[in-house]
């Protein structure tokens, strides 16, 4: 995933730059590493930046890949706006929102972690200043905490956990 996602910033970088063939390069070495295992998320969350990138790709031998992740992002971007609007109150980006949703359907902090990539010591921490953000003492009390603020915990059932 490391691998993925530093091919995703360097061909960003690159393109911020004004290296446009470095950075095609190294968006095709990402999208070489994910795409056979329908790894698109990581270009779907850095889709502002890397758009430009994507789309000179739509005639690449990747063009599928690359559709779907255009696809992807023009839905995660609507979402997104709706998703400002209810978690504005509380300040939870989306990465906390998707841990707490993992914990509600009964994860524990390891499963997390390798679900979101993110380091066990990382999801521990994030829990604990979650904790200290509500007032509570453990995954139960702040999942109650936020259903009750109406923000939505539970997973739709279309999406894989």
């Amino acid at each position: 995933m490391f691998f993925i996602y530093a091919h995703i910033y360097l061909a960003a970088a690159r393109q911020a730059l004004g290296d446009k063939a470095p950075a095609v390069k190294s968006l095709r070495t990402a999208l070489d590493a994910a795409l056979p295992d329908n790894l698109l998320m990581p270009f779907v969350e850095s889709n502002s930046h890397i758009q430009p990138l994507l789309r000179s790709l739509q005639r690449d031998r990747r063009r599928e890949g690359v559709r779907r992740i255009l696809d992807l992002a023009g839905n995660w971007n609507m979402g997104l706006r709706g998703m400002d609007a209810a978690l504005a109150p509380y300040c939870l980006t989306p990465r906390q929102l998707e841990l707490i949703r993992l914990a509600a359907v009964g994860k524990t902090f390891k499963e997390i972690a390798m679900h979101t990539g993110l380091a066990h010591g990382t999801v521990k921490n994030n829990f604990a200043a979650l904790y200290k953000r509500f007032g509570v003492h453990g995954v139960k009390e702040l999942v109650d905490n936020v259903m009750r603020a109406g923000l939505p915990v539970t997973p739709r059932q279309d999406v894989p956990l």
